[in-house]
């Protein structure tokens, strides 16, 4: 990782996989992406010598589209999500929807933090988006 430093470029979205041999970048969809310009750079400017177990450089291309990009699909997702669960969670899917308890409130931001670190909602809907 001292090589990606160097480089000039944050190591917060690299994961080395013993595995494959692979030093990704840009593998968690919530960090700061590093360019495809800085990617090649790094590539080409590296001594491959001194780091023999790195066999492969990887760069993960973020997808250019939401799957959900609005409310209405967000809370209609959730509310398919909750009744999987069953019990109070189905019961309470059922019902019209107006006030919630605030175990529903808390449950539908871990609902949304999860969906936007997965890069299904935008960081815009994640933070405009309520429950009712």
């Amino acid at each position: 990782m001292l090589a990606v430093l160097d480089a000039g470029l944050s190591v917060n979205n690299v994961i080395y996989y013993d595995h494959s041999n692979e030093l990704v970048f840009n593998w968690k969809d919530y960090e700061t992406k590093v360019t495809e310009n800085d990617f090649n750079k790094f590539v080409s400017s590296v001594n491959r010598s001194l780091f023999a177990c790195w066999h492969t450089f990887k760069i993960e291309i973020a997808m250019a589209k939401y799957t959900i990009t609005n409310q209405k699909e967000l809370r209609r997702s959730f509310w398919e999500f909750c009744k999987e669960f069953g019990g109070e969670f189905e019961r309470e899917a059922n019902k019209k929807k107006h006030s919630f308890k605030l175990d529903f409130n808390i449950a539908f931001g871990e609902y949304k933090d999860g969906l936007c670190k997965d890069g299904i909602i935008s960081q815009s809907l994640y933070e405009r988006a309520t429950l009712y």
